[in-house]
């Protein structure tokens, strides 16, 4: 499994901006100025010029009409069971059943906010926060107790948020306590399946928030001119400042077997660790790339004088995998980088990693077969016993689509490490 990130970094507003490459976001048809994305399945919405809600189609790859066509919706919403919201020019409530719209009265607001765990909520006209608990609109008094004012809100549970303040500053509020984050975000979202935030940045380009650098970085092969978001699964849908509407198609960056240089940044990001439902994982894992030169094989170093180690975790503090489920197609086998075929995430569990490493390579070390090595040396802890050992998984830079997600099979653990690289 591999990750890596190609990045020249240069901090504008309090967000990493990258010089990027090729453009991958890819416009489809129609406009739009409102866009949501179903936790429940991956379905597209959006509010149409026409003030009407639309779902994409993807055998067609176009919107089509969704529920009543009330010419009055401003903004579009979608909980985590896949019942979709809307919000009308008269700032009233709506939900769809049956193809037409209920109204939801007690609020007047300009969104609903559906939160990870399915809790409902909305700030009010005096942007105050309710939840929508037994068909009322109550007060959710810990947050409003606090100063500065909100416009926008975002999360996993009512004790914990993400907040884009009146001023537009990224805060995060977790059981009472508001801390302050970097940057000034123009709008925000949150991938419910990663749990990772996405945002449109001053400059109106799309970032991705990696909390283990609390910084924000930008996507290669964003354009900037975009003014919302919405994320599922690392899918990401966007519109811009002229109503068109795109999707990013990380794909249309790639490696490919034919290329023999690979002078560049390269940042490799491993997501998530796999394994069985409450077990226990501990250990260390990190990442190297290494290259030949006319006097051999040499050690890339990681840049801004990272270790290569990104996961270190004695039996004393050892994680439990208590994270969403995950569904794997195929895993990358660490020792005969072979694939093992499975599709179940019944019984599996996660542990966020949501750690980066960045190389650089330049001269003749970009000729050289620059290869990904992994090395990994975990346990796990389940049904009384402890599972682990040591391994690595290599996999040659020219072997990797950019972009993609990649599971390491650690059978001596029997869990997996998932990471993606990208090139800036």
């Amino acid at each position: 499994m591999k990750n890596i990130f190609c990045a020249t970094v240069i901090v504008i507003f309090g967000f990493i901006t990258l010089k990027t490459q090729a453009q991958q976001f890819v416009m489809v048809g129609g406009q739009a100025t409102d866009i949501a994305i179903s936790p429940k399945d991956g379905s597209v919405y959006a509010v149409n010029a026409s003030k009407n809600i639309k779902k994409y189609n993807t055998r067609s790859k176009k919107f089509l009409p969704y529920a009543t066509q009330s010419k009055n919706a401003t903004s579009v919403s979608v909980t985590k069971d896949g019942v979709v919201y809307m919000t009308s020019t008269a700032k009233d409530v709506y939900l769809a059943s049956n193809g037409r719209w209920i109204k939801i009265p007690g609020i007047k607001t300009n969104e609903v906010i559906c939160l990870r765990d399915g809790t409902i909520m909305a700030l009010d006209t005096g942007k105050k926060l309710r939840r929508l608990y037994a068909s009322k609109w109550d007060l959710a008094t810990g947050l409003n107790n606090k100063s500065g004012g909100v416009n926008q809100v975002i999360g996993t549970s009512m004790n914990d948020l993400h907040l884009r303040m009146s001023d537009n500053s990224f805060k995060r509020y977790s059981r009472g306590n508001v801390y302050n984050l970097n940057g000034k975000p123009l709008k925000i979202a949150l991938d419910h399946k990663t749990g990772i935030v996405y945002a449109v940045g001053r400059n109106k380009g799309i970032y991705k928030w990696v909390k283990s650098t609390k910084k924000w970085v930008l996507l290669p092969g964003t354009r900037n001119d975009f003014k919302d978001v919405a994320v599922h699964n690392g899918k990401i849908w966007a519109i811009a400042t002229n109503k068109a509407i795109y999707y990013y198609d990380a794909s249309k960056q790639s490696v490919t077997s034919n290329q023999s240089d690979f002078t560049g940044t390269y940042r490799v990001f491993i997501n998530k660790i796999v394994s069985s439902k409450g077990s226990n994982i501990y250990g260390v894992m990190g990442v190297y790339l290494k290259t030949k030169i006319k006097s051999g094989l040499v050690p890339i170093p990681p840049l801004h004088r990272k270790p290569n180690r990104f996961w270190d975790y004695p039996k004393s503090s050892k994680r439990n995998a208590r994270g969403p489920g995950i569904t794997v197609d195929k895993y990358l086998n660490s020792s005969d980088k072979s694939y093992t075929s499975n599709s179940s995430s019944r019984n599996n569990a996660s542990i966020d990693v949501d750690k980066v490493r960045e190389f650089k390579l330049v001269g003749e070390a970009a000729k050289g077969n620059p290869t990904l090595d992994f090395e990994i040396n975990i346990n796990t802890e389940m049904t009384g016993k402890d599972w682990g050992g040591w391994d690595r998984c290599k996999v040659p830079l020219k072997d990797i689509q950019l972009g993609k997600e990649y599971y390491i099979y650690h059978r001596l653990s029997v869990s997996a490490i998932s990471f993606k690289v990208e090139k800036l």
